[in-house]
Parts: C-alpha cells; sequence; structure tokens
C-alpha cells in the first residue's frame, strides 16, 4: 500500500505548517501574557491594546505562479532592474485591521529618530484623542526592534498627561502582535 494511501485511509491530510520560532522562551511569553493580564485587571477603567509594528512591500510585483501544460515547466520574463522598496509604520488598536492608526509612509530605513519623531508626532496625538473619547488610557505593545529604544520612547509619555503603559513583546513572538496578520493581508 502506498504511504498516500495509508495515510488517506488514517484521515491525515496534508496542510500548511503553523510554526513558532525556535528562538521564542515560552517562559517569557507567560510572563508578557500575565503582566498583560494584570495591567487589565488592576485598571479601573481599563485600557486600549495598541499594537505597533513596521513592514516593507516592494514596489516591483509579478506573479510567483503560472499555468502551463502538464509536466512542462512556466516560464515568464521579469526585470533585472531594482525596484524600490516601500516601508510602513502604523499602530493598530485591538485585534482589527479596521483600526490602524498613524501610518507613515516611507522609503529609507527605520531609525531611532524616525521611530521616535513618528512616535511623538503622529502615535501619540492619536492616542491621546483617542483616550479623550474613551476615557480609557493605552498599553502599546511592541517588538524588540533595535531602533524601539524603549527609555525614550517612555520619556516621551511620561511628558502628557495619559497614563500610557508601554509593554515590549517577549523576542521572537510576532504572533502575539496581531498587526503582524494585518501586514500580511495587505501584503496579499
Amino acid at each position: 500500500m502506498a504511504i498516500h494511501k495509508a495515510l488517506k485511509a488514517m484521515n491525515i491530510t496534508l496542510k500548511k505548517k503553523t510554526t513558532t520560532h525556535k528562538e521564542q522562551d515560552p517562559n517569557k511569553v507567560k510572563d508578557f501574557q500575565d503582566k498583560l493580564t494584570q495591567l487589565q485587571a488592576t485598571s479601573k477603567q481599563g485600557y486600549e491594546l495598541v499594537y505597533i509594528d513596521e513592514t516593507g512591500i516592494d514596489t516591483y510585483l509579478h506573479r510567483t505562479h503560472a499555468r502551463s501544460l502538464k509536466g512542462q515547466r512556466a516560464y515568464d520574463k521579469v526585470s533585472g532592474r531594482r525596484y524600490q522598496r516601500v516601508s510602513l509604520v502604523a499602530g493598530q488598536i485591538g485585534g482589527k485591521a479596521k483600526n490602524l492608526i498613524a501610518p507613515l509612509i516611507y522609503n529609507n530605513t527605520m531609525t531611532s529618530a524616525l521611530f521616535e519623531t513618528w512616535f511623538e508626532q503622529m502615535l501619540l496625538p492619536c492616542l491621546n484623542n483617542h483616550t479623550k473619547q474613551t476615557g480609557k488610557p493605552c498599553i502599546i505593545i511592541l517588538d524588540n526592534a533595535r531602533f524601539h529604544r524603549m527609555k525614550h520612547l517612555q520619556a516621551l509619555i511620561n511628558n502628557i498627561p495619559y497614563k500610557h503603559i508601554i509593554l515590549p513583546l517577549p523576542p521572537y513572538s510576532p504572533k502575539l502582535n496581531p498587526i503582524e496578520q494585518t501586514w500580511a493581508t495587505i501584503k496579499r
């Protein structure tokens, strides 16, 4: 009996794998989740979760798949010229893609200076307006990218009247950040 038929008889099918990073520390993930739960439980008015991330999109798009006769390769010609990569940084309130805030498109590499300028001049005003409307301060959740200088970001937050909190994600934990799924959807 062929392996395929045996697996089919056992109702085992081929599917795309769900992966995690092997470098991810489950203890740090649990600590993050516990801290988030604790922050939300100890707040009288509650917090709004705001997820922050950056992504890049190539401006040269071409189809990677094509049709051809069975047993024959599919050929196509693509340009060898380099195309520009456009980058985007934004926040997302909650887990819904429709709640993107403070989007900034830029052509250069993200730096600490650019990120902090965006954070101070675009993101914080959006969060402050949101807090005025809802009465809820925000927990700002972001990854540990080198240009996310947490002390500088905290200093910017300390200069405003709202009690927003910065909570960094554990390393190698993009699945804890719903905006990653938003970026994946946009790139499709």
